[in-house]
């Protein structure tokens, strides 16, 4: 046992003046790692998203897939397929999840 040190990004784990978790981070479809934004968003509308919400459809309890075993693995198929060229950072995780995300999710 003994005191374990991890990194952690200062926008979340900042408080307010009460001690309350200040404002979760907002992620955008304009914070992905896209080449030609206005062809790439029609892609990522029109084939990742939908390929991650079939599978999550698929799920017995689809609804907390953030904390699945596999999402990664889903999350980077489905944007491998579409955009082969652009690895798949952090981003694209926190854009898929972000509305189905806790604060302390944006800690993994």
């Amino acid at each position: 046992m003994g005191v374990q040190l991890k990194k952690a990004d200062i926008s979340t784990v900042k408080r307010d003046a009460a001690g309350r978790h200040s404002a979760k981070p907002r992620f955008k479809n304009s914070d992905l790692p896209f080449k030609n934004s206005t062809r790439d968003l029609e892609t990522w509308r029109e084939a990742v998203i939908p390929h991650i919400l079939e599978w999550a459809g698929s799920l017995e309890e689809p609804f907390p897939i953030s904390s699945h075993p596999v999402l990664d693995e889903v999350i980077k198929y489905a944007w491998g397929e579409e955009f082969p060229e652009i690895p798949a950072d952090s981003a694209v995780y926190y854009v898929v999840c972000y509305p189905f995300t806790t604060h302390d999710d944006f800690n993994r």
